[in-house]
C-alpha cells in the first residue's frame, strides 16, 4: 500500500511537459482506438513477465534479476511514451479512455496467459471469463456513453 501511494504521489510531483512559453508540447497523437492496441501490446508481456517471474516456480529457470529489469526496462518505455502522448493538446477523454481500456485489456489478456502457462484450474479458468466478461461489459457502456456525451456538446 505504501509504494502503491508513493507512486500516486510520484505522479502528482511531475512537472508538466511544456514549452518555455508555457504552452503545451505538441507531439503527435495516434487515434484512440490505436493507443489503446499499443499499449495493450505493451502491457500485455508485461503483466505476464512479472506473474510468470515472481509465480510460485512458474518458470523457475528464469532468473528473477532478468525479470526484475526487463519489467523495469519495459514499464520505463512505456510510461515515457505515455507521457509524451499525453502531453499534446490532442490528447483528449477518448484517449483516456483508450489508455483504461487498453490497460485492462492487457490484465485480462496476461492472467489467461500466466493461466495457461500456471495450469489453472477449470473453476478459475470460468470464474476469470465471467468476470473479464463483466468488466468488458461495463467498459463499453462507459465507452458508449463517452461517445454520446462528445457528440452532443
Amino acid at each position: 500500500m505504501g509504494v502503491i501511494l508513493l507512486l500516486v504521489l510520484g505522479a502528482y510531483a511531475l512537472p508538466p511537459v511544456r514549452f518555455r512559453d508555457g504552452h503545451a508540447t505538441s507531439h503527435s497523437v495516434p487515434p484512440p482506438w490505436l493507443a489503446g492496441l499499443i499499449l495493450c501490446a505493451l502491457g500485455t508481456p508485461w503483466e505476464a513477465s512479472i506473474w510468470v517471474g515472481w509465480g510460485k516456480g512458474t518458470l523457475p529457470g528464469v532468473p528473477f534479476g532478468l525479470v526484475l529489469v526487463g519489467g523495469l526496462a519495459w514499464a520505463g518505455f512505456t510510461f515515457f511514451l505515455v507521457r509524451r502522448w499525453t502531453a499534446s493538446p490532442d490528447w483528449g477523454d477518448a484517449h483516456r479512455f483508450a489508455l483504461v481500456f487498453g490497460g485492462v485489456l492487457a490484465c485480462m489478456l496476461a492472467g489467461f496467459w500466466v493461466f495457461k502457462i500456471g495450469g489453472a484450474l477449470r473453476i478459475d479458468w470460468i470464474g476469470k471469463s465471467i468476470m473479464n466478461a463483466a468488466a468488458l461489459v461495463w467498459l463499453l457502456a462507459v465507452g458508449r456513453s463517452l461517445r454520446k456525451s462528445s457528440s452532443t456538446s
